[in-house]
Formats: structure tokens, sequence, C-alpha cells
């Protein structure tokens, strides 16, 4: 919907003084003028942050390190406040705004499709801004009574937007060739594409990629959200590797402190459907646990390589999770604690699910476990070496289509080489596997002076097995670093 109409929305639901203290910056306490998202989910003027990011690494509310400085504007947001300003308090009732709207004579639709679904399609286009071109992923809505859902799914990804960060971003909608078209952020990827390129992942990378998962359920469940479709194919990844959740066509949002919804019809994707989502009926409707029992069953996916339930039918799917109360089968190789989690996402009952939020903790906890074993193998190692240097980044590397912007923060850590006896520059190499986040660390290590960075070259006998333990000890230490500062050691 137009901001106008979404910020009426809003302050019938929380109140007039409530909605104007969301648009106000934590930092400045004024009305932000340009939000942007911090890396702690919460919304700040980008000067105030900015400002705040150069003397610290914590968040300014919850006082946690942050896991990147990396700032991200606030459309949503940002269109809200535009309505507030102009439209004033006359904005109780939805109006019309053209903060959201785009020119159509602005925006080209391609014909590449990036997926498909019951309530649209999705299309690649452009869209100029200031008269530079930019890729933008299109969700079109050919039909008029179609209308109605994309009204629906508006709703839920403004609402979203403004408070949560794993969220696929929203730009604006128009009306173009008769088609009605949601036009939003387009991302690199999406899970389903990396685990079709590269088939099962690794133990690190489906624990790193789960914690951001679960945190992303966790977020839309704090606002009472239900996304009732959790998959690879509508998880995205940016360059990064950072993830957000998409399409909520048929996401629900709980209201009036209800634990849950009863859905109009069996919604869902076969592969990754909990048993009340089959028959909602029996379990007196759909709610968080759902998606939980989904999360699960992509967790499953991204170390097996496999979607749960692979070969069978919907009908056989369906027998099987509710008649048989059967679940997924676990993949071999997870440590007993990844299995335990799992096997918890997949209990029958609802109410026996934890909470998305204490799945990201226990995620958080088995990474932990698992660097802290790497860590303790690759010291061993080096005592028996007699080389007991805190070796922490054996390589710093970047893909191809993230070099340029990387390169920014590898310049700084060359730029610091020599600073200290502790500390020495790194350069970048063009190998994959290396993500920026490994750079970040090296680079707040180097510049606390706790370790030493050093500079390789990428050859044969380097594998990558060695390269992964370097990258974990690198985040193991820069994590016992983080506890010791909160201890005031």
């Amino acid at each position: 919907p137009p901001a106008a109409a979404q910020l009426g929305i809003l302050r019938r639901a929380h109140g007039v003084a409530s909605v104007e203290a969301q648009l106000q910056c934590p930092l400045t306490l004024q009305q932000m003028k340009e939000p942007v998202i911090c890396a702690d989910g919460h919304s700040y003027e980008r000067e105030a942050i900015e400002a705040w990011l150069l003397v610290n690494n914590v968040s300014p509310l919850t006082h946690q390190p942050l896991s990147h400085s990396r700032l991200v504007p606030n459309h949503a947001l940002r269109s809200i406040i535009v309505a507030q300003r102009d439209c004033g308090s006359s904005c109780q009732e939805a109006g019309a705004d053209s903060s959201w709207r785009i020119d159509p004579s602005k925006l080209t639709i391609s014909g590449v499709v990036l997926g498909r679904g019951a309530w649209g399609v999705v299309r690649e286009g452009t869209l100029l801004e200031d008269g530079l071109p930019r890729i933008v992923a299109i969700k079109q809505f050919p039909e008029a009574d179609q209308v109605a859902d994309l009204t629906r799914e508006l709703e839920l990804l403004a609402f979203a937007t403004v408070r949560c960060s794993h969220v696929c971003r929203l730009i604006g909608v128009c009306r173009l060739d008769g088609l009605v078209c949601l036009v939003m952020n387009k991302y690199a990827e999406s899970l389903h594409d990396l685990l079709a390129r590269n088939g099962k992942l690794t133990l690190q990378q489906t624990l790193r990629l789960g914690i951001q998962l679960a945190r992303a359920v966790g977020e839309l469940h704090d606002i009472s959200i239900v996304l009732n479709d959790l998959k690879p194919s509508n998880i995205l990844m940016d360059k990064w590797g950072d993830l957000v959740l998409s399409d909520f066509g048929i996401s629900t949002r709980i209201q009036n402190n209800l634990s849950r919804i009863m859905p109009s019809s069996i919604k869902g994707t076969t592969s990754y459907m909990s048993p009340e989502a089959f028959d909602p009926e029996m379990f007196g409707g759909v709610g968080p646990a759902t998606d939980v029992w989904s999360l699960g069953c992509c967790l499953v996916e991204m170390a097996s390589g496999v979607p749960p339930w692979d070969g069978l039918r919907h009908q056989e799917i369906s027998r099987t999770v509710c008649d048989k109360r059967e679940t997924p089968s676990l993949p071999d190789g997870l440590p007993a604690a990844a299995i335990a989690l799992l096997s918890s996402c997949f209990k029958y009952e609802p109410a026996a699910r934890p909470k998305a939020s204490a799945v990201h903790q226990s995620l958080v906890a088995i990474d932990a476990s698992q660097l802290q074993s790497l860590h303790s193998t690759a010291e061993a190692s080096a005592n028996a070496s007699g080389d007991t240097r805190p070796l922490v980044l054996a390589s710093v590397a970047f893909s191809e289509e993230t070099k340029d912007v990387d390169n920014t923060v590898a310049a700084r850590l060359e730029a610091n080489a020599g600073a200290s006896d502790g500390a020495a520059g790194a350069r970048a190499l063009d190998s994959p596997g290396v993500e920026k986040q490994d750079l970040d660390i090296a680079l707040a290590l180097s510049l606390s002076e706790q370790c030493h960075v050093v500079q390789t070259a990428a050859t044969p006998e380097m594998e990558m097995q060695q390269l992964e333990t370097a990258l974990a000890l690198s985040r193991a230490m820069a994590m016992q670093e983080d506890a010791r500062r909160g201890r005031g050691e």
C-alpha cells in the first residue's frame, strides 16, 4: 500500500505516539531523514550511526558485538517517515502518497524469469534511478483478482521491512502494460541455486547459514508473521552470502495475541510442510512452530544436498508425515547436539518444538563448539611444530564479482602492514571460499594488535581444508577476544 496508508495502519495498531517514537533515531532522538539498518537489526540515522561505528564495534542499543559494519538503507521506513512528515495528523486514514510509486517509464521488464509461484511470476528488470540503471526483481500480478493478494503481500513486506533486517527489500509499486508490479531488490542467488550448484554444504557452511536463517525467522515471529512457505528457493542470498527471506504471498500475521490461525486452505510446499500444515483442523491451525519444522527441513537439505522426502509424491509425503508420524531422515556425520536440535524441530506436536530464537541460540552454541575444537587442534599442531604464533588467517580472497567492493578493505589491511609487531598486511587473492566477514575479522584483529595476519600465495599445495581451518581459528580467536572484552579484562 502507499506509505501514507501504511502509516495509518501502524497508527491504528500501535497508537500515534508509539509509531512516532519508532521513527526517531535511538542515538539522536530526532525523527530520521536517512534511516539505515545496522547489523543489530535496528534502524538509525545514517550520520549518527556512522559516527558511532568510527569508535565502537558494539550495538548502541544492545551493547553486543556487531558482526559487520555494513549499513542497509531502510527504504520502507523512509517512505513512512516521508508520509508522516507530509501528511501530519491527517494520515490517520489511508490516503494516496507517491513515495511508494514508481514511474513506469523508468522500469523495463526483461524476459528473464527469476521465479514462479501460485501468486505471481518474478522477472528481472531494470529501474532508472537518478539516470543510472539498477537491476531489480519484479513480481507481476497479471489478473485483476490478484490485486488483493498483492495488497496483502505488500502490507506484510512493508511491516516486516520496517522492523526486520533479514527480509527482501521493497523498492516500490507500479502498473506496467496492464500488470501490477511489485519492485524489489534483486539478490545474487537463492539457497536453492547454491545447493543445486554445489550439492550439500560443509558442516561449517550449514551452521553459518543456519544461524542467519534461524535469526531471520525469529525476527518475523517476534512481529507475529508466520511465513507458511519457508524453503530454499524463498531464501535469497546477497553477494556476501547474507540471507534474506522472500515471498510473503501466503504468509500471515497472527492478530490479537493468538498463537495459531486457521487457514482457509492447505498451503505450502510439500517437502517442507509440517503435520499441522497438512491438517490444520486436527492441530487447531498453523503458527510459528510450523515455520520451525520448515526451518529444520532447510537445515537437513543444506547438510545432505537433497530435500526431505526426495522422490516421494505429495500424497505419499502427507501420509508419511500425518499418518505414519515419520520425520525427515537426518544426514550422517552431524554432531550429537545438531542431531538433537533437528529432532526437536520435527516433534509431532507443534507446542513441543523450540522457538526459532532457541534454534538460533543452539546453532550458535554448536558453531562455537566446532570452532573451539578446531582451535584446539590447530593450537596442538602449532605447539608440536614449535611455532606458537597465533596464525589467524592463511589467505584473504574474493570472488570476481565482489573484488572491486572489497579491495577498499584490503587496502586498509595493507596500509596497516608493519604498523606494529603484532600486525602484518594481507593481500586479496583470486580464490573461492573466503568471505568478507573473514577479512573484517582479520582487520579487526590486526588493528587491535591481537594477532599476526600472514600473507601467503595461492599455491596448489594449499588445501581448502587448511584454509577453512585457519579461518575457523580466526573466528574462534575473535570470539574469545569478544568474551574477554565483555568480562572487562
